[in-house]
């Protein structure tokens, strides 16, 4: 009885580990600084002059959070 409680511990909290880990990996990767990661808008600057970066998903995040 005792080595069926101690399984089912262990069992209880590798289920829970898991969906903790799910759950960070989900919320992680629909964050807006992932979403928008190499998308580009209108204004790009790298399109527009050719430079090396941009700040097209911060603009991007700016005019979703306007809406």
């Amino acid at each position: 009885m005792n080595k069926i409680l101690k399984d089912l511990a262990l069992y209880i909290i590798a289920l829970i580990a898991l969906f903790a880990i799910t759950f960070v990996f989900i919320w992680y990767a629909t964050s807006d600084e992932v979403w928008y990661a190499n998308q580009h808008d209108q204004d790009c600057e790298t399109m527009l002059y050719g430079a090396k970066s941009c700040n097209c998903s911060a603009r991007l995040i700016r005019a979703e959070k306007k809406q």
